[in-house]
């Protein structure tokens, strides 16, 4: 590989990087000044914003995206089929029906394409053999959880919505929080050298979802946990030591703050029957199905404005199939399978450590749970999982990953 290459190389990894911190960190930063008065919403929602940027700095190294589809040309096509197939499914539905319902639901479509395609290259360019980079989220992680305590202090109160407690126009709900602290944590837990570091972290991040009332994104961090450190214990002792204290610590805060959890949408989950949310989720599910029996090759795109608006959807992998049919489902399940099954056979047959591999692992596992139960098709993080599989198929020496 000549210098030319290495140095395209190096700067894709750096605004990779660059701009992940940027759309992550950067968003909790933003939306969170903006809710305290310090900064109007000069950017609107800032990741949409971040992702334009991020698309016009790194689609011009053509040199990197040749190397990177050269190591993996299937999985490669895949992504491509999967942009293009929605995107004709989506203009064509457009062609036929112009009405201000399918227009709203073009402009989504448009939206969340922006999203994946950014998140797809910065996934396949993000190093974290970087130094600075794993500093700064060492930092950012630190931050985030600094002012969730402090709030928890301050108001006695654990729950954060930043939408509802800032009278400011122009504030993220809290998905858009969570959403920034739960790639930090996984990105964390991946770099963390020892099993006393990664417990801590996988303890305050569980605080700071639990704080931030995500349930799905909890959820998920802890499964993924508990899945990599059950089935690495037997190489690793620290990881079931790992497992024990974060247990153990979980449930001394509930017997500790119990009467004040109570009040948390985390207690729903334990009778999820009496949810509301779970019950609007489970009739739009019912919805998206009926949509799908009607045309299943080619789905019902913009039928979810139909049954209310543009979150409307299917709270799971469904609503991939309903936008875009059976093609569009098959694409989008083998993007996220594909990664997943590599990873946790490598990853438990793997004798040697890899920070990038612990990352794919988490990431797929957390994605493939959170689709199939929580997240529809315009949750942008399952691109960050293709670019990064890309990125490890691309750099990392086990050639059949």
């Amino acid at each position: 590989m000549n210098s030319i290459v290495l140095s395209v190389h190096g700067i894709v990894h750096f605004l990779s990087c660059l701009f992940f911190l940027l759309l992550f960190p950067g968003f909790y930063i933003y939306h969170q000044s903006v809710a305290s008065g310090l900064v109007p919403a000069f950017l609107g929602g800032w990741f949409s914003p971040v992702c334009i940027a991020a698309i016009l700095f790194l689609i011009p190294f053509w040199k990197y995206w040749f190397f990177i589809i050269k190591k993996s040309p299937f999985y490669s096509f895949l992504i491509l089929l999967f942009f293009f197939w929605s995107g004709f499914v989506a203009l064509i539905s457009y062609a036929l029906d112009s009405s201000l319902s399918m227009q709203l639901a073009l402009n989504q479509y448009m939206v969340t394409l922006l999203q994946l395609v950014a998140l797809t290259l910065i996934g396949a360019g993000l190093s974290l053999e970087i130094k600075w980079f794993r500093c700064s989220l060492w930092v950012f992680g630190f931050f985030i959880f600094s002012t969730l305590l402090y709030h928890v202090f301050i108001t006695g109160s654990f729950r954060y919505y930043a939408a509802i407690l800032y009278d400011v126009d122009g504030v993220a709900s809290y998905q858009g929080f969570a959403r920034s602290a739960f790639l930090i944590a996984l990105i964390l837990l991946s770099i963390s050298r020892s099993f006393k570091t990664q417990a801590l972290v996988a303890i305050l991040a569980a605080f700071v979802l639990f704080v931030l009332s995500a349930r799905s994104e909890f959820v998920a961090l802890l499964a993924s946990i508990g899945v990599y450190y059950l089935l690495t214990s037997g190489r690793y002792r620290g990881n079931a030591l790992s497992l024990v204290l974060v247990v153990a610590s979980l449930v001394l805060v509930v017997i500790r703050f119990g009467d004040m959890l109570l009040d948390s949408r985390h207690v729903n989950l334990l009778n999820l029957d009496s949810d509301s949310s779970w019950q609007v989720r489970g009739r739009l599910g019912a919805e998206s199905l009926g949509r799908i029996s009607e045309s299943p090759f080619f789905g019902g795109f913009g039928g979810h404005f139909e049954s209310g608006g543009a979150g409307s959807y299917a709270h799971s992998v469904l609503s991939v199939w309903d936008s875009f049919g059976l093609l569009g489902f098959l694409t989008f399940a083998a993007l996220i399978l594909v990664p997943f099954l590599k990873s946790w056979f490598f990853l438990v047959m793997k004798s040697k450590r890899c920070d990038a591999l612990i990352m794919l692992a988490l990431l797929s596992f957390s994605v493939l749970l959170l689709t199939l139960f929580a997240k529809s098709v315009f949750w942008p993080i399952p691109a960050l999982l293709w670019g990064v599989y890309l990125n490890s198929r691309a750099f990392n020496n086990d050639k059949n990953l």
